[in-house]
């Protein structure tokens, strides 16, 4: 008999679907897959039942009892037989699912915040936009902004997003959410104690310096080399020695917002320098009766995965809950640095590749 706390469920109008033979949950901060997503697989003798659900039906979804998916839809339907065997196979969304494919169609915005636009953008999909402990400069309003022909809505405020160096997910219920979470009960994964695998990637840095440039409208009160010349300089401390990445603005920037967009950028190189993805059995995290949620902190202990550095703080980033036909339950975690999450500027004292930091943006006056 299963352990009733490895059961997935699916509860529609037309009952509870529990029989599931592979299960597949996942959610993430990748722009690549923003959505809370499920992808299930049964067979005979269940196959039966789930044929009854079919593309556009509302589900919620739960793992060992508790709620990954609220109002969600099935999105795709897939069913296979032959003589002998019977096999079905549906995969969805949480409510914002559309939002990665159906096109923006704001027009033009003058003087709103983030949350504001953000709010406009998801309405049409019955779910909200909430901030959580925002970065500075979350709030700071946007002079003019245009979506772009073709961009989907999800394109759209993720561009924006990423000029407020503002991380975006989603809920459980498909409400879109920014900001930092506090990171949930600190958890622990130790090699030879509860990993089953661990993938770990670091990398140097690749520049001590980052520099933003860009340019602003002119004003009777603001012209010449002052609005021409917006330039920003950030510090990553343990970035490879006199090296210097200079990025260009994609549109007009006033000084605030291009060292918000410096430190974004800056953030982003932490955030590719240090992947660690760790498998463990079951679906709480270790230790506990809960679900990873995006942004937990979590200390890693692992010899192999990071040679003479010792534990690690790191946030995850992603999740993927996974069951096998064999019926095995197992969670992988991708872990990113605690600081390519968190913008934190202390003095740059960096002891360790996992302790890099970059230290808050400067406004560059021209000479």
């Amino acid at each position: 008999m299963q352990n009733p706390n490895w059961i997935c469920q699916v509860r529609a109008d037309g009952g509870i679907f529990d029989t599931w033979l592979v299960v597949g949950v996942s959610y993430s901060y990748q722009d690549t897959n923003p959505i809370r997503r499920f992808n299930l697989t049964c067979a005979e003798p269940s196959a039966a039942k789930v044929m009854k659900l079919v593309p556009g039906d509302r589900v919620d979804v739960t793992l060992s009892g508790l709620k990954v998916i609220e109002d969600g839809f099935i999105q795709v339907r897939q069913a296979g037989y032959d003589a002998n065997r019977h096999a079905v196979q549906i995969s969805g969304l949480a409510k914002a699912g559309h939002i990665q494919h159906a096109s923006a169609d704001l027009g033009q915005v003058r003087g709103y915040p983030f949350q504001a636009i953000a709010n406009r953008v998801v309405q049409k999909y019955g779910v909200k936009f909430r901030m959580v402990n925002p970065p500075p400069g979350a709030d700071l309003a946007f002079p003019n902004v245009i979506s772009e022909w073709g961009e989907t809505d999800w394109e759209f405020l993720s561009r924006l997003a990423r000029a407020r160096g503002i991380r975006l997910t989603c809920a459980a219920n498909g409400d879109l959410v920014g900001g930092v979470p506090d990171g949930g009960t600190r958890a622990v994964l130790e090699e030879g104690r509860n990993i089953i695998s661990c993938n770990a990637y670091i990398e140097l840095p690749w520049a001590q310096k980052v520099i933003g440039g860009a340019q602003e409208a002119g004003t009777d009160q603001r012209f010449g080399r002052t609005v021409s010349e917006v330039a920003a300089e950030a510090t990553i401390p343990g970035g490879a020695t006199g090296l210097t990445k200079r990025i260009l603005a994609e549109r007009p920037l006033g000084t605030k917002e291009n060292q918000i967009a410096t430190d974004a950028y800056a953030a982003d190189i932490l955030l590719a320098t240090v992947r660690v993805t760790v498998t463990h059995h079951g679906w709480f995290k270790p230790g506990t009766s809960e679900l990873w949620e995006l942004g937990d902190k979590v200390a890693v202990y692992s010899p192999m995965a990071f040679g003479r550095v010792d534990a690690q703080d790191l946030r995850v980033y992603t999740v993927t809950c996974s069951q096998t036909p064999e019926g095995q339950t197992t969670t992988a975690v991708e872990l990113v640095s605690e600081y390519a999450f968190v913008q934190r500027f202390p003095d740059g004292q960096a002891g360790n590749p996992f302790d890099q930091t970059a230290q808050k943006a400067n406004a560059i006056v021209p000479a």
